[in-house]
């Protein structure tokens, strides 16, 4: 996470009609939690009625069993989604033809039984990794007026001219004296970015398109260098699969 802070706690469901599976869930997400030193609360559900009596926004990610007696889970998924569109769904299933079904429901992913260990770390990093990216961080900058709080999120594009940063963001536009790599150190590797050029970094969430050497965002233009093009079209293209640009 940017500026040393803490990664945030997970909440996580496990709806499990079996109480095996449950255990087995559950010690997965505690070796997990320990070898990446996060906190994550887990709460477990036997069935599908269970969960949905109680269900609200409060979980991250809900690990839901596709076969169970009462109600299968892609019918809980349907209604886990009528009431959060954000939560993430992870199915576990020993069988593969519900796929399509899941791609309705916007399931991120599904675990084979048996389940096995280093398949579930991997799932876990790449949701934990996805959820991070999506939590608000926040930079600080000094300009004239003082320190300024920005929400990375909100930031377009930032460039250099007459060595002198400006800084392009949907609440504003800020000067500072300060150079782009000391900036882009900032933003702590956030994926969302990409230096473009040796004068300008951009915000890979808010391209619109890309015109010859530029890509266009809201309220300018930003120039891509020939040595950066290859890699930058290869990031937008990541973005782009992954959902993430608006």
């Amino acid at each position: 996470m940017a500026e040393g802070k803490e990664a945030p706690v997970l909440r996580i469901a496990v709806v499990d009609d079996e109480a095996e599976q449950r255990e087995l869930i559950e010690s997965f997400l505690a070796r997990f939690a320990c070898e990446q030193r996060r906190e994550i609360i887990v709460d477990t559900y036997c069935n599908g009625f269970d969960f949905l009596s109680v269900f609200d926004q409060r979980y991250d990610a809900v690990f839901l069993d596709i076969q169970m007696p009462d109600a299968n889970g892609i019918q809980v998924a349907e209604e886990i989604r009528a009431i959060d569109q954000r939560v993430k769904i992870i199915f576990i299933t020993n069988l593969g033809q519900y796929a399509v079904q899941g791609y309705a429901v916007r399931a991120m992913d599904f675990i084979v039984k048996p389940l096995e260990w280093e398949s579930f770390s991997e799932k876990m990093r790449l949701f934990c990794r996805d959820y991070d990216d999506e939590q608000p961080r926040f930079i600080t900058i000094h300009n004239a007026d003082g320190l300024v709080r920005l929400r990375t999120d909100r930031i377009l594009f930032a460039e250099l001219i007459n060595r002198k940063l400006h800084v392009h963001t949907l609440d504003g536009d800020y000067s500072v004296y300060e150079s782009l790599t000391d900036f882009e150190n900032k933003l702590n590797d956030d994926r969302r970015f990409f230096r473009c050029h040796a004068s300008a970094v951009v915000s890979l969430m808010y391209v619109e398109r890309v015109t010859g050497n530029s890509a266009i965002v809201p309220g300018g233009e930003v120039p891509i260098s020939k040595q950066k093009r290859t890699a930058f079209m290869q990031a937008l293209a990541g973005q782009l699969a992954g959902g993430k640009l608006r």
